[in-house]
């Protein structure tokens, strides 16, 4: 059940599937929504399209501003941002894609990063591992059983996605101040063989 009016820190999420059944479903969840949209045909183009066009509609009635006066702005490969009037909205929004879906998270108190992806790992996983999410993790990753890998490759890879996203950096090689993250994380609860995280500041 969706919870109104509430900021308590939540630890999941299920995103809403949009254009949602009831418009009166759309509501913060703590402080966040998300929301999400199919994506279909590897057109990346159309799916940026249908997910910024749902964060401006879902936007619209979670402020009752009309939806003519919201922007998402923010050019291909750069993150988003919320403009109402022309003016940097308080709601921050992240958004991810992967072959079948798009999400996007919307935070009425600020900044969040969120990252989703299809669950598998490649041959080089060590390798990445260690380069991007540091050396506890990819020690982590060599113990564990090779079938419960992929997915603890790819939660991890999400969170440090999804905190990357938070503080408005692009991916990069893992340096030790990344050991010191403390970002509040919320686990989004998506279909079988797709994982994902969102990631909002700690108080």
């Amino acid at each position: 059940m969706r919870r109104t009016g509430s900021a308590s820190p939540v630890k999941t999420l299920v995103p809403l599937a949009w254009p949602p059944a009831d418009a009166a479903g759309v509501a913060w969840e703590g402080d966040l929504l998300a929301i999400s949209t199919v994506a279909t045909g590897g057109d990346r183009a159309a799916a940026r399209g249908a997910i910024r066009a749902a964060v401006g509609a879902a936007t619209a009635l979670l402020t009752g501003v009309g939806a003519e006066r919201i922007e998402v702005a923010g050019a291909a490969g750069s993150a988003p941002h919320l403009l109402i009037d022309g003016g940097a909205a308080a709601i921050g929004v992240s958004i991810s894609h992967c072959a079948t879906l798009s999400v996007a998270v919307l935070h009425r108190a600020g900044a969040v990063g969120v990252d989703v992806m299809q669950i598998g790992i490649g041959n080089d996983w060590a390798r990445v591992a260690w380069d991007y999410l540091g050396p506890a993790t990819a020690s982590l990753l060599a113990a564990s059983l090779d079938a419960t890998r992929p997915l603890a490759f790819c939660r991890a890879w999400t969170r440090r996605e999804a905190a990357l996203k938070l503080r408005g950096e692009q991916l990069r090689e893992w340096c030790a101040a990344d050991a010191a993250d403390r970002s509040h994380l919320v686990e989004l609860l998506l279909g079988d063989g797709l994982t994902g995280v969102a990631a909002v500041a700690t108080a």
